[in-house]
C-alpha cells in the first residue's frame, strides 16, 4: 500500500528536479553561449518542458483535491498563460536593452529557481492540510 505523502512527495522531487535541470541548463547557455551549450541546452530545456505539461495537474490534484482541482488548476493554468503570453515579449525587452541573450537566459534561470522554492515549500506556506476528499 503507498502512503499518500509518499507519492506527493515524490511528484514534488521530480518536479523541482525537473525545474532544476531546466534552470541548469539556461545557466548554462547564459554562462557559456557557445553554439555547442546552446544546442545542449536548448535540447535539455525542450525535453523538460514534456514534464511541464503532465506534472502541474497530478500535483494540483495530490495537493488540494478532486473536490477543488477545476478551481485551482483554472488558477495554475490562466497564469501559466500569463507567462506564455507575456514572457517572450520580456525577454526581447531584456535582449534589446542589454544587447545579447544571456542577461535574458540568467533571468529565466532566476525565474526557475523561485518556482522550485514554490514547489518545495508552498504546503508550508498553506499549512499541511489533507487534501479534499473527491466529490
Amino acid at each position: 500500500m503507498c502512503d499518500h505523502r509518499v507519492l506527493l512527495l515524490g511528484i514534488r522531487l521530480l518536479y523541482t528536479w525537473n525545474i532544476g535541470i531546466q534552470a541548469a541548463a539556461l545557466a548554462a547557455m547564459a554562462a557559456r553561449p557557445t553554439p555547442a551549450v546552446l544546442y545542449a541546452g536548448s535540447l535539455v530545456v525542450g525535453l523538460a518542458v514534456g514534464n511541464m505539461i503532465t506534472l502541474p495537474p497530478i500535483l494540483t490534484r495530490e495537493e488540494f483535491g478532486a473536490h477543488a482541482f477545476g478551481t485551482i488548476f483554472g488558477m495554475v493554468s490562466a497564469a501559466s498563460q500569463a507567462g506564455l503570453a507575456f514572457g517572450p515579449a520580456l525577454i526581447g525587452l531584456i535582449r534589446d536593452t542589454r544587447g545579447s541573450y544571456p542577461p535574458a537566459l540568467w533571468v529565466l534561470a532566476a525565474l526557475e529557481v523561485l518556482a522550485i522554492a514554490g514547489v518545495l515549500w508552498g504546503r508550508a506556506l498553506r499549512g499541511a492540510r489533507e487534501p479534499l476528499p473527491a466529490g
